[in-house]
């Protein structure tokens, strides 16, 4: 009989939670294409809707880049991370 904790339920493993499902080529193009964006921004050349749009996706690009984790993989069943 398999009993479970009240700590079990409320904090599961870790990797039952979020599995990390990105490469580092696929995180450093993230980076640098939220590097892009915000060069764009701060010199000028990307402003309004574009400007908010674009940095909202920059900053989405850089959190999961950073956790090494996208959630939009998950449903989609892609992992760009080397097995093993």
């Amino acid at each position: 009989m398999l009993l479970l904790s009240g700590r079990d339920i409320m904090y599961p493993e870790k990797e039952e939670i979020m599995k990390k499902n990105m490469g580092i080529i696929d995180r450093s193009i993230r980076i640098l294409l939220a590097a892009a964006v915000a060069l764009f921004y701060f010199t000028g050349q990307l402003t309004g809707i574009a400007a908010v749009v674009l940095g909202a996706i920059a900053v989405i690009f850089i959190l999961t880049s950073v956790i090494g984790v996208c959630p939009l993989y998950y449903p989609l069943g892609i992992s760009t991370r080397k097995k093993g």
